[in-house]
């Protein structure tokens, strides 16, 4: 079946400034994701030391 429409290289370019857009979302997403981790490990390690406790970076990473 043929579309309602015609493809235009208008269309094209502007389908794929769409993909690249959301592909830069998507990577942005996860870098949040990741400093948010990394902000939580952080967090915790802070409060372990201000009650006079201690603890590794990989057993922060299991906590966080």
């Amino acid at each position: 079946m043929k579309p309602p429409f015609q493809m235009t290289n208008r269309i094209l370019n502007n389908m794929v400034e769409i993909s690249r857009l959301a592909g830069s979302l998507q990577w942005q997403y996860e870098r949040n994701l990741h400093l948010r981790k990394e902000n939580r490990i952080r967090l915790i390690q802070s409060s372990l030391a201000i009650e006079n406790n201690s603890i590794d970076c990989r057993a922060s990473n299991r906590l966080g």
